[in-house]
């Protein structure tokens, strides 16, 4: 739990560009997501109205994101990053 978090706190401290560090989180994050999504459809644990009318607005909001954060200079979004991190604990 919180391993993207972590994860992007950890590897921005050590000085890597925002871009490489959601790169690097999101590819991992992929895998682990994945067996849960599995794991939860197996059981019938996921509400297919509610999967569907959150896919669109999902997908928008990672593309629009990925665009965003390859498009600024790591030095500039920088401490945006690190002050939603602190926010989201």
């Amino acid at each position: 739990m919180a391993y993207g978090v972590t994860a992007s706190s950890l590897l921005l401290s050590f000085g890597l560009p925002p871009a490489v560090t959601s790169a690097t989180v999101h590819a991992a994050e992929c895998f682990s997501t994945g067996a849960s999504a599995l794991s939860h459809r197996a059981f019938g644990n996921v509400n297919s109205l509610l999967f569907r009318r959150l896919l669109l607005p999902g997908v928008a909001g990672a593309v629009v994101g990925a665009y965003l954060l390859s498009n600024f200079q790591g030095d500039a979004i920088r401490p945006l990053i690190a002050i939603y991190l602190f926010g989201m604990g």
